[in-house]
């Protein structure tokens, strides 16, 4: 097994599960994207294994999507891109990324980048919230109703 952070350069990560991920749209953010390496999204999946060490890493997907990969990216060199394409996408709007795929891939391409601060919550950390209780339990409610489930 290689060693964390010896991986590629560039990385892609698409979620198909995403709201507005279809066939069509995953073909055009990975070719216009060239140079990254794609992978698909796996919450189990070791990020910093794929990634070097300050490599840069490209999600294409909704907030759990993002919020997943920011956990396991969490305290390293590697910067991240956003492509939101999830239901809500709360998290990209708010850091004022564009909900427009192509606009999201312009302002990946400029490199520009923002420093964000993650909560924890004991060694775990988290991008957008937190919630215990009650309110925890009627988002996971709200996500199985949004799923189907």
């Amino acid at each position: 097994m290689a060693d964390p952070g010896s991986g590629e350069a560039r990385l892609l990560i698409v979620s198909p599960g995403a709201g507005a991920l279809d066939d069509e749209t995953c073909a055009h953010i990975t070719q216009s994207l060239p140079g990254y390496a794609v992978t698909t999204f796996d919450a189990s999946t070791d990020v910093r294994r794929l990634v070097s060490s300050n490599g840069t890493v490209v999600v294409a997907g909704g907030d759990g999507s993002v919020g997943s990969v920011v956990r396991r990216l969490a305290g390293s060199d590697v910067s991240l891109g956003i492509v939101p394409a999830g239901t809500y996408n709360n998290f990209a709007i708010g850091m004022g990324i564009p909900t427009d795929i192509d606009e999201a891939l312009a302002v990946i391409k400029d490199g520009a980048r923002t420093p964000v601060t993650l909560g924890m919550v004991g060694d775990v950390p988290f991008l957008e919230t937190a919630a215990i209780g009650i309110f925890g339990r009627a988002i996971d409610l709200g996500e199985a109703v949004k799923d189907g489930d």
